[in-house]
């Protein structure tokens, strides 16, 4: 219909997925309307993590980024990310639980479970590095996909958005492994001070 056509035209179709279990691929784009980001935008206000991605976009910021973002609907055991490829897409979840783990596994494999609201595969779209680990759907998810060449039209487009969507998701990345090694900063040694001469008593006073 005139809808789908219309739909179709300003969102083209995804690439494919790769799999972890299922041969099927993802489902999408799902069909949008004007309150579609809505319930996205519900979810990532009410993640309250430490390091959940609060980006802080103005009502028409949020139309603008929509724009540049594809829904999509996966099924559990679908792969959104695989360890290894080079992949620049970032996938805003809105519904629904993923998992992040790592082949072979080391110490149990499993690096995190997040849920609505959670922002993955951010490294891959600015860094354009192999991905470090799996990211796979728990169960039926629904989630909103920005890939690198949106990215870099959005950038030159508006970069005041992009920079406040950089500086959100890198506060809002995956928390550091359970059990992991944790980098810290050591302050610098410490110099032992000397301790100053007492002045020479005046012969008069001795």
């Amino acid at each position: 219909d005139a809808f789908a056509s219309e739909s179709r035209a300003s969102h083209p179709a995804p690439a494919r997925l790769k799999m972890h279990r299922q041969p099927a691929t993802i489902r999408g784009p799902a069909p949008k309307n004007a309150m579609a980001i809505q319930t996205l935008r519900d979810a990532i206000q009410s993640l309250n993590t430490p390091d959940a991605f609060k980006p802080r976009f103005t009502p028409d910021q949020w139309r603008m980024f929509e724009a540049f973002l594809t829904r999509h609907e996966v099924r559990g055991g679908d792969l959104l990310v695989k360890q290894g490829e080079h992949d620049r897409t970032m996938y805003l979840l809105e519904s629904g639980t993923v998992q992040v783990f790592v082949q072979p596994p080391k110490s149990g494999g499993r690096l995190s479970i997040l849920r609505a609201g959670s922002v993955v595969g951010e490294a891959g779209l600015f860094s354009d590095q192999p991905r470090m680990a799996n990211v796979e759907a728990m169960g039926h998810c629904v989630v909103w996909a920005l890939r690198g060449p949106r990215y870099e039209e959005l950038a030159a487009r508006n970069p005041e958005l992009t920079l406040e969507l950089v500086r959100a998701a890198a506060a809002g990345g995956p928390p550091p492994r359970s059990g992991g090694p944790r980098q810290t900063c050591r302050p610098p040694a410490r110099r032992p001070v000397p301790r100053p001469h007492a002045p020479p008593t005046p012969a008069g006073l001795q």
